[in-house]
C-alpha cells in the first residue's frame, strides 16, 4: 500500500485494522502533521512513514502548513502564507524503487493529476488499484478536467464512486457537473476509486 498524503495516520490505522499482513509506505509533507503521523503509528508493523512531499521530481517544495488538514504546496506569489521548505520525491522513482503497489491513496491538497499525469506509465504498467481525493482544487476548471479525463483515456481505468451499497461507475460528465455545482463554501466532493478497466 502507498498511502500519499497520510495525515496523522487514521488512514493507516485502518488499513492495517482491514489487512494486517499489509505493508505500507506512507508520506506526509507537513512537519508538524508528520509529528503526530509519527506518534499515532508507532506500533504499527510494517509501517514506513516519510515526513516528505510527493512530486513530478526530485526537488525542494515551498509547503503552506497551517497546522491541520489543509496544508499544501505553496503558490511562489503568495507572501502571506507561512512556509517551510520540504523536500519532495519523485513519484515515478517511488512506483519503481518501492513497488510495486496494489493499493495507492492520493489526497495531496490538489496536486493528484499532476503526480498521476506523471507516473502514467508507471501506473498503466503496474494497475494499481487508487484512491483519489476529487475537489474544486484540482478538478474545478476546463484544464484539469480536461486533464482527468486524459489520463483516464490513456491508462484505461475508470472512476467509480463508493457507496454503502456498493461501487457504481460514475461518468465524467456527472463527476464534473458535481464539482461545477459545489456552494463557494465547499472544496471537496469526495473520494473516489479509480480502476483498471479490465478489473472485473
Amino acid at each position: 500500500i502507498l498511502d500519499l498524503g497520510a495525515n496523522i495516520g487514521i488512514s493507516l490505522i485502518w488499513f492495517k485494522e482491514k489487512y494486517p499482513q499489509s505493508s505500507i509506505l506512507a508520506f506526509e509533507a507537513d512537519p508538524f502533521i508528520f509529528s503526530y503521523l509519527k506518534l499515532n503509528t508507532s506500533n504499527l508493523s510494517n509501517v514506513t512513514i516519510k515526513n516528505e512531499a510527493v512530486w513530478s521530481e526530485d526537488t525542494t517544495l515551498s509547503f503552506a502548513s497551517d497546522g491541520g488538514d489543509a496544508g499544501r504546496v505553496s503558490d511562489d506569489g503568495d507572501v502571506q502564507e507561512k512556509t517551510v521548505s520540504v523536500e519532495a520525491k519523485d513519484i515515478k522513482l517511488i512506483l519503481k524503487e518501492h513497488g510495486p503497489f496494489d493499493f495507492i491513496k492520493m489526497d495531496i491538497e490538489g496536486h493528484e493529476l499532476d503526480v498521476l499525469q506523471a507516473s502514467l506509465d508507471v501506473i498503466r504498467q503496474l494497475q494499481p488499484l487508487i484512491i483519489i481525493e476529487i475537489s474544486r482544487m484540482n478538478c474545478g476548471s476546463t484544464q484539469s478536467q480536461r486533464q482527468l479525463q486524459s489520463f483516464l483515456q490513456a491508462a484505461n481505468y475508470k472512476i467509480v464512486t463508493i457507496k454503502h451499497g456498493g461501487e457504481k461507475e460514475e461518468t465524467l460528465e456527472d463527476l464534473f457537473a458535481e464539482v461545477n455545482a459545489l456552494p463557494p463554501t465547499h472544496e471537496m466532493i469526495g473520494n473516489y476509486a479509480m480502476l483498471p478497466i479490465t478489473s472485473q
